[in-house]
């Protein structure tokens, strides 16, 4: 039966194909993984999504862990509206990030299209929620000249629980955003609002949210992206779990020219390495910390307030999770998109120091991310896992940097690019890695060859040992120890000829499967006086006999001569 359905598929009789699986499902019992590819690229063609979903929600992953498969999905349906042909798109996506890896801009965005229907689903009831769990966390919003825009969001996830704890921080907004969000104090008793006495600038005003939170766990969000409750809940349980400095969701926005982009998180959950400590939170919205942990390091990364480079400096609370915990990418949306369309919080920000993306600007973030490593490594009583963790976000960024400057150079004096040297420090990465997986085969070699080369000697051992057994069975050697033998006394020497009739008698009757005989060992003296003992006796007629003592006395001559 499994080769006549595999037959309907080869011959792109789909819908027959799927029929009979339907039909017999017990089948799928005998599924090998291409069996199960097959099925789903079946049901694909015939347009059943609902079969797909419910196939890819219940398998183990390492069935789809096939390029040219997931890829064949993805480009398919990568350009589509459909919702449910964008859910397809949205669980192979996670397959393929987790087990192929490579970048792909046009799936990063059918992913990110889906996760912003996901996203209009969210917070739109409400929810019960234990207070236990309520006095573990909080929310964070920095926000300044947005009166609205802060408004709606703070409203949005009260209306999912009023108990949830709330604080604004506004940095001297003059829109009246104080005044108006101050009279929600009064109807929520854990929504607060704090005004700087002056415009601190946008670190700054992170600062102090982390420096006047309360709670185990703080939810740092923009004024226009409100918290997924329900999801946020779930990151929290997860931290707990894992005992995680930081948690990093899946970030989508509308980019406008663009369209909807994934611009930060993985689509699987995994561990944050050290030296992601960038691409993982250089979108400062969304990101959930163990607000413990900042709070006691914050100390150390407060002085870089006055830093240049300090457009970024947002980021440190990652780096202290990263290095004196860990973290993980969280495969949900931790909060929702823009609430409103144009220029995004940080893009104002951004424009007023001229851009991010100026290579004075790149390094004055470097500077600074170097400088706090250096400060740390002086002033603190550091781990050795922890020290190594800043060696890997040292060499991380340090690759980065070098790889923004080598470009700048060839880009700015292209005639002289000759003179400038550079590698890929990811490049470097593998490459190491492959040398350590080859000097790992070499030593595995050199120990099989070294057991090959004792099996070696052994086997010539037992080939030697054969071939002397083998040898001495032969005719000649028989026939001439038997002379040497019976040579010692006068009744030897009268029944010689029956001895040698016995053995010429035995020897035609025994079954010789190998004639050949080393040369060398045809030249001892035994298996000569055995050919010349038997050449004598097929001639005793003749006086063989009387010859033979005239030729062995020759060959006693000729084995001395070669001894000596």
């Amino acid at each position: 039966m499994i080769f006549k359905i595999r037959d309907m598929y080869n011959d792109k009789k789909y819908q027959e194909f799927v029929n009979m699986l339907e039909r017999y499902p017990e089948i799928q019992k005998s599924f090998s993984y291409e069996d199960w590819r097959n099925y789903l690229n079946g049901l694909l063609f015939c347009n059943n999504f609902s079969k797909v979903l419910s196939i890819l929600q219940n398998s183990e992953n390492e069935i789809w862990n096939d390029e040219i498969f997931l890829t064949s999905i993805l480009n398919k349906y990568y350009k589509t509206s459909n919702e449910l042909e964008l859910q397809v798109v949205y669980h192979i996506f996670s397959l393929y990030e987790k087990f192929i890896g490579k970048f792909n801009f046009n799936y990063r965005c059918a992913f990110a299209r889906y996760n912003y229907i996901l996203q209009s689903k969210t917070n739109t009831r409400f929810l019960e929620i234990s207070q236990e769990n309520l006095s573990e966390f909080e929310i964070l919003i920095p926000t300044y000249q947005r009166r609205d825009i802060v408004k709606a969001t703070v409203l949005e996830i009260l209306s999912i629980n009023p108990k949830i704890k709330i604080t604004v921080f506004d940095n001297n907004s003059e829109d009246g955003t104080f005044d108006e969000l101050s009279k929600l104090i009064s109807v929520y008793e854990n929504f607060n609002i704090l005004k700087n006495s002056e415009n601190l600038g946008f670190a700054r005003n992170v600062c102090n949210c982390i420096k006047y939170s309360t709670r185990k766990y703080i939810h740092l969000i923009s004024d226009e992206n409100p918290s997924i409750v329900a999801n946020v809940l779930e990151g929290v349980k997860l931290m707990k779990e894992k005992k995680l400095g930081v948690l990093s969701g899946i970030y989508v926005y509308n980019h406008g020219k663009l369209g909807t982009i994934l611009a930060q998180g993985k689509s699987f959950e995994s561990q944050i390495k050290p030296q992601e400590f960038f691409d993982s939170s250089a979108y400062f919205t969304g990101l959930l910390f163990d607000g413990e942990l900042l709070r006691k390091y914050l100390y150390t990364y407060q002085p870089l307030l006055e830093h240049p480079g300090n457009i970024y400096w947002y980021i440190f609370p990652t780096i202290i999770a990263l290095i004196f915990s860990n973290g993980a990418y969280f495969d949900c949306n931790l909060i929702r998109g823009n609430v409103i369309e144009g220029e995004r919080f940080l893009e104002k920000e951004n424009r007023n120091i001229g851009g991010t993306w100026g290579l004075i600007t790149k390094w004055q973030q470097y500077h600074m991310f170097m400088s706090f490593f250096d400060n740390l490594k002086k002033t603190e009583q550091l781990k050795q896992q922890e020290l190594d963790n800043i060696h890997q976000m040292i060499q991380g960024r340090s690759a980065v940097m070098m790889k923004i400057l080598f470009h700048a150079a060839q880009s700015e004096f292209p005639q002289y690019k000759e003179y400038f040297s550079y590698f890929d420090y990811s490049e470097k990465m593998a490459l190491d890695r492959e040398c350590k997986i080859l000097k790992s085969m070499l030593e595995k070699i050199k120990n099989d060859v070294n057991v090959l080369d004792s099996d070696k000697k052994a086997l010539n051992n037992i080939l030697k040992n054969y071939k002397v057994q083998e040898y001495r069975n032969d005719l000649p050697f028989q026939v001439g120890l038997a002379m040497i033998r019976n040579s010692k006394s006068i009744f030897g020497y009268i029944k010689i000829f029956f001895v040698i009739s016995d053995l010429i008698e035995k020897y035609k009757n025994e079954d010789k499967q190998n004639d050949i005989i080393p040369s060398k060992n045809k030249e001892c003296f035994t298996y000569k006086l055995g050919e010349l003992t038997l050449k004598a006796h097929n001639t005793w007629y003749k006086g063989g006999y009387i010859n033979l003592y005239f030729q062995v006395k020759k060959l006693k001559k000729e084995i001395q001569k070669k001894g000596n």
